[in-house]
């Protein structure tokens, strides 16, 4: 036993856990492709392709619901017939291809009458490319956040039946969240900036580029992955078992779905109010410190994303060794604690930006011409950045930890699929609210219209949110973590 003990301890050495790199610097820079191209995304189609403001905010609402819904889809088919690797491989490449549709766009000039030099916006040809470059990357994101994280723990184990520590799975997981938010970081400054500064062409140029260098990475250490073969007519297939093993593991996600839906509304309210806070910033004073730099207004999301960080490095490495040294024993918030905590956290959030709006607001239509400072955003983003920290890693650990072995990938996709359904939602709201106000909350003009109105409405959601949850943790009882 000793023996073959340290013979899986070499095996893992050589090929499992130094591979885990690979897997997460390639997951970030696909994070940092995707997410450079969303903060402005809002201001590309209605500059480049003469949208309202309603329709390009509806546009992106789906574009996310779909490549967060497409995640479940490739988590079922990599747990169920392909096995993790291939369905990673086969995202990425697709992503890679849309994102060369989209920059192709940039390429191709406007048709201008020679007499009126009037420009028309969009051609159909570049309406093919943009619905296309949205196909795509929906596909193609789904089939690498289905199974990156799982394939990451994958690496820590020798073989499929044996089970990852708690606790390795936690530092696993904080290390997989604070590579992709160091990614999104870099996506809203630097490749913002770049968008901003010298224009759509270059700026998504560099997006391609990113993305060409995660598909090369994350095939460079193919030959040294710990895989596991595809469950397809093997006896570990869930979905090729007994009647009661199928029922068992479809029992299990039953159980967690009302936790699931707890989750739903605070990505409303930190993830799917991007394209809003963006046209909110390019109408507020940016000027910094630093003498004639204005910050872009598609680049204040790195603030929640500094938050995120921070708060996740100060509980990590300050908070809880000083507790257990406190307590002469090891200290750890169960993930119930810490999802209640998020949801609280949600509700100030939100309440910040509707604040916030109001005075903007107030303030633009002062005839003394002033502009409201962008700062004036930093109480949404801070508390969105420790929300999200405290309840995204948690809600993972939760599902990994409650659903079966066999439903890995699953387990590490259902938080993806909180955005998926707050992306539809937050579509359908949009929509009742243009028709219902008669398009007075929320107008082109944002000045004229009153976001304020539609982000108190946000705040009512949350705070039923949060008392929806204590509800369904009682109803679920005791988890194993």
């Amino acid at each position: 036993m000793d023996q073959e003990a340290l013979l899986v301890g070499r095996t893992l050495l050589k090929r499992g856990i130094p591979t885990i790199p690979f897997i997460l610097a390639s997951q970030a820079l696909e994070k940092l492709a995707y997410f450079g191209l969303v903060p402005n995304m809002i201001l590309f189609l209605t500059v480049e392709y003469g949208m309202g403001t309603a329709e390009a905010a509806n546009i992106l609402f789906l574009w996310s619901a779909a490549t967060n819904f497409f995640a479940l889809v490739g988590a079922f088919i990599a747990d169920s017939y392909t096995g993790r690797f291939p369905l990673i491989g086969f995202g990425s490449s697709i992503s890679l291809t849309g994102m060369v549709l989209l920059w192709l766009t940039t390429i191709i000039r406007p048709e201008c009458d020679k007499l009126t030099k009037v420009c028309q916006p969009t051609t159909l040809l570049k309406s093919v490319l943009l619905y296309s470059f949205f196909a795509l990357t929906a596909i193609g994101a789904g089939g690498v956040r289905s199974s990156c994280l799982a394939f990451a723990a994958d690496q820590l184990q020798p073989n499929q039946t044996s089970r990852v520590t708690t606790s390795s799975v936690e530092t696993l997981f904080n290390w997989y969240y604070f590579s992709v938010m160091v990614a999104c970081f870099l996506s809203q400054s630097l490749l913002v900036f770049v968008q901003t500064t010298y224009g759509w062409q270059i700026g998504f140029g560099v997006s391609v580029a990113a993305m060409a260098l995660s598909v090369a990475l994350f095939f460079a250490a193919s030959p040294y992955y710990v895989r596991f073969k595809s469950l397809t007519g093997n006896s570990r297939n869930p979905w090729k078992l007994c009647r009661v093993q199928q029922v068992e593991d479809l029992k299990s996600l039953i159980n967690v779905i009302p936790i699931w839906s707890t989750g739903i509304i605070l990505s409303l309210v930190t993830a799917c109010q991007v394209s809003f806070i963006v046209l909110q910033a390019k109408t507020m004073d940016r000027h910094t410190f630093i003498q004639g730099f204005e910050i872009p207004p598609g680049s204040y999301g790195i603030f929640l994303v500094i938050s995120f960080l921070l708060f996740l490095g100060l509980y990590d490495l300050v908070i809880v060794p000083l507790l257990s040294w406190a307590l002469r024993e090891p200290f750890r918030l169960g993930v119930m604690v810490r999802m209640w905590a998020g949801y609280v956290i949600s509700v100030l959030c939100i309440s910040a930006l509707a604040a916030t709006e109001y005075a903007r607001r107030k303030t633009a239509r002062d005839e003394s011409g002033t502009k409201l400072s962008a700062m004036w955003l930093l109480p949404y983003m801070i508390l969105g950045g420790i929300a999200e920290a405290l309840n995204t890693i948690a809600q993972n650990e939760f599902f990994y930890s409650e659903l079966p072995k066999t439903m890995s990938s699953v387990a590490t996709t259902l938080s993806s699929l909180n955005m998926a359904a707050a992306s539809l939602i937050s579509s359908w709201i949009i929509t009742i609210v243009d028709v219902t106000t008669y398009g007075s909350w929320i107008t082109d003009n944002i000045d004229e219209g009153h976001l304020d109105y539609y982000y108190w409405l946000l705040v009512g959601l949350s705070l039923l949110n949060v008392l929806y949850f204590v509800w369904c943790k009682k109803s679920y009882g005791k988890c194993s973590i």
